[in-house]
């Protein structure tokens, strides 16, 4: 059996497919009841308050799966339905609430078990079923595998004085889904069935669909699936559900976060922020305030007394404004500085997770703009964020071009051109990044206030004065203010350009500055330094750095140095290890690995630049005494002499008093000891423990030579 076989028969008694035998498999597909409690953003409320229970029936989310026609293969989603079912008066089974909690349904309160009275109170209408294709708002798309089946019918009380930290809702309804897709099919023109040729696919008609109903017969099976759906009052089944409502009070204005929306208005990348820097010419710009409890939830809309947003240039307005929950008075969207929202006493509800929205609106003149956030309770906490600031502008007026980020490979470096470095999608740069450099180039309005720098072009000239075709380059810009210029050598290693210094010169429109830079060739030279060639201790870094240059100029950026570190006796233990990749690239002329040491011995550090070229190689050697045992320190002894009678040398390197040695010697029968000095004999001798007149205690040397008497 093949593994799409042995899936069919796993999911087979979940399924039913009511489509031809061509359409895809459906995929897993699961429906369940969900509790929660709408107005209260961490479900925590006080003893002696109330709030809603919300039921809602969620299906599982397939609406990824819809594509375009434009995009589609055989087997696509064109469409999806939910249509969702259940029995107005009889779907609800139960509703019960723990720990002394009373459930209110309408106006009739009490703990509610089951009834067809409590059911027809609290289920909504039967929902229509929601059609779905890849044009459809997100909104749409968000909400439609959800639908709500209890609203503001039912609500949870929590009567004064309970004091257990937690209460638990559940409740069961009798609920089914039914889920439909229409798969993309070959165009009826087409020999080929199945083709990933967009223009040979049409949309699925009726017949083509494929339903999955949650549930299915439990007679249903792979090689017997449903064929027909049963009457429903006998297909739907029982989905339970529950939530913990927490019993306590929380400081529900407890901090703020205030500044630039992220990510900005149209985006959904979290990186993206609106502009700090806005355009004089209707620029706009969007601020989010988040107002949280001491849970770090939304704080209750009730809570708040006032939120005031205020600029020192350019005017306020709050999407919000128009809001019954959030009345402005009239001071949001006039042309104001100040906007001020104050909540209703009466709102049951959270701040919107997502955060209340102000958009800034640029004066006519440009200059900086502090903006400032104050939120008060209606406890009296008094919330101050953190000054923000934006800069308006006018258009620019002058640029300025800042230094080349470095030196540049003649050619381009990358396979081909796909292979090549984006400096906006993948700023790392690497060995296929060699050919490109960046310059910052700001611009400015007639004020000298920062503004976006402008589309630019850009005109080069090479070492010999002749301009370079912009054939052979190309730049692009990238940040948010556009600044930063990256231009890339675009021209075979056959064609490379030549070495040595070139200007540029960008313009947009009237305006214009230039800059220079350098072009290099391949590496020639390298040379390696280490911080430390004699380490004594385990665990000491030695960093090596190579200095790589071409034609005496640091190489472009990204040329990559292999270090190795080899032991110079070629032992097996080793004496350097290293701590940080071994294949570094170049930064300004440089690259930089650092070993730690590991035990003792000779190691041969290399560093290689393989280049394109015949490799260039330098080395540098660490002599390390890292781990090495001590040396035993020497003993006077009688193996020091090479004679115990006559004549004798003193073959050690410890120095030894004549009292000392003749203390070694004297039980062998020794007498007397004598040393040569250059010139005529000394004597040391011991009777009864009395030095003999005439003898003297002096210093013995290696080689000295000696005279034992018996």
């Amino acid at each position: 059996m093949t593994a799409l076989a042995a899936l069919v028969a796993l999911v087979g008694a979940m399924f039913v497919v009511l489509a031809p035998a061509k359409a895809q498999t459906p995929p897993y597909a699961a429906l369940n009841l969900l509790v929660d409690f709408p107005q209260d953003s961490d479900d925590t409320i006080a003893a002696g308050t109330q709030t809603q229970v919300r039921l809602r029936l969620s299906a599982t989310d397939l609406t990824s799966r819809l594509v375009t026609e434009a995009d589609a293969k055989a087997g696509d989603w064109s469409a999806l339905t939910y249509d969702f079912a259940y029995t107005e008066g009889t779907a609800l089974t139960y509703i019960r609430a723990s720990e002394g909690l009373i459930l209110k349904i309408a106006d009739e309160a009490g703990v509610v078990l089951a009834g067809a009275d409590a059911s027809a109170a609290v289920l909504e209408s039967d929902p229509a079923a929601v059609d779905l294709t890849p044009a459809s708002t997100a909104a749409q798309r968000a909400a439609a595998h959800t639908v709500t089946i209890s609203s503001d019918a039912l609500t949870a009380i929590v009567p004064a004085g309970v004091d257990d930290p937690s209460a638990v809702i559940s409740a069961a309804v009798v609920a089914g889904v039914t889920i439909t897709y229409t798969p993309y099919i070959a165009d009826a023109d087409q020999s080929d069935a199945v083709t990933d040729v967009n223009d040979d696919l049409q949309p699925g008609a009726a017949e083509d669909s494929v339903s999955i109903y949650i549930p299915i017969d439990p007679a249903a099976t792979a090689d017997a699936p449903q064929t027909a759906l049963p009457t429903l009052s006998d297909a739907n089944a029982t989905r339970t559900g529950s939530a913990t409502l927490n019993i306590g009070n929380v400081d529900e204005v407890n901090s703020i976060v205030f500044g630039r929306s992220s990510p900005k208005r149209g985006s959904t990348d979290p990186g993206t922020t609106e502009s700090a820097f806005v355009s004089t010419a209707g620029g706009t710009t969007e601020f989010t305030l988040h107002v949280f409890n001491a849970n770090d939830k939304p704080s209750q809309m009730n809570s708040i007394s006032s939120i005031v947003v205020s600029t020192t240039s350019g005017t306020f307005s709050s999407e919000h404004s128009g809001d019954t929950d959030l009345n402005s008075g009239g001071q949001c969207g006039g042309g104001s500085t100040t906007c001020e929202l104050e909540p209703s006493r009466t709102a049951s509800t959270a701040l919107p997770v997502t955060g209340l929205k102000f958009l800034l609106a640029a004066p006519t003149r440009s200059g900086p703009a502090d903006i400032r956030v104050v939120v008060i309770s209606r406890a009296g906490n008094v919330l101050i964020d953190d000054e923000q600031q934006v800069t308006f502008h006018g258009p620019a007026a002058s640029l300025e071009i800042g230094d080349a980020s470095g030196t540049v490979l003649g050619y381009n470096a990358g396979d081909d051109e796909e292979s090549d470095y984006d400096p906006v999608e993948a700023p790392d740069k690497g060995m296929n990044a060699r050919d490109q450099i960046s310059f910052s180039v700001s611009a400015a309005d007639k004020s000298g206030t920062t503004v976006g720098t402008p589309s630019l072009s850009a005109k080069i000239t090479g070492p010999d004065g002749v301009a370079v075709s912009n054939n052979k380059f190309e730049t692009s810009q990238s940040g948010d203010l556009s600044d930063t210029l990256h231009l890339d050598i675009d021209v075979a290693a056959t064609k490379a350009l030549a070495a040595g210094a070139y200007q540029i010169k960008v313009s947009a429109g009237s305006l214009s500055t230039s800059g220079a830079f350098t072009v290099v060739h391949t590496a020639d030279g390298i040379e390696v330094e280490v911080s430390d060639s004699a380490p004594s201790g385990i665990g000491d870094q030695v960093v090596v750095t190579a200095t790589v240059t071409s034609g005496g100029e640091p190489v472009a950026d990204g040329t990559e140095v292999l270090f190795r570190s080899r032991d110079k006796t070629g032992d097996t233990d080793s004496v350097l290890i290293a701590t940080t990749s071994e294949n570094m690239g170049t930064k300004g002329g440089t690259a930089s690995v650092t070993f730690v040491t590991v035990g003792d011995g000779s190691a041969v550090i290399t560093a290689t630049v393989s280049d394109d070229t015949t490799p260039v190689v330098n080395v540098q050697v660490v002599q390390s005494t890292a781990g090495a045992a001590a040396p035993v320190a020497e003993e006077a002894t009688v193996a020091c002499l090479s004679n115990l009678q006559g004549f004798a040398t003193w073959s050690c390197s410890v120095e030894s008093s004549a009292s000392e040695i003749f203390g070694l010697v004297s039980g062998r029968g020794a007498t007397a000891i004598h040393l040569w000095n250059g010139s005529s004999w000394v004597r040391y001798s011991v009777v009864d423990g009395t030095m003999v007149p005439g003898s003297s205690d002096f210093m013995v040397t290696e080689n000295d030579i000696l005279y034992i008497s018996n």
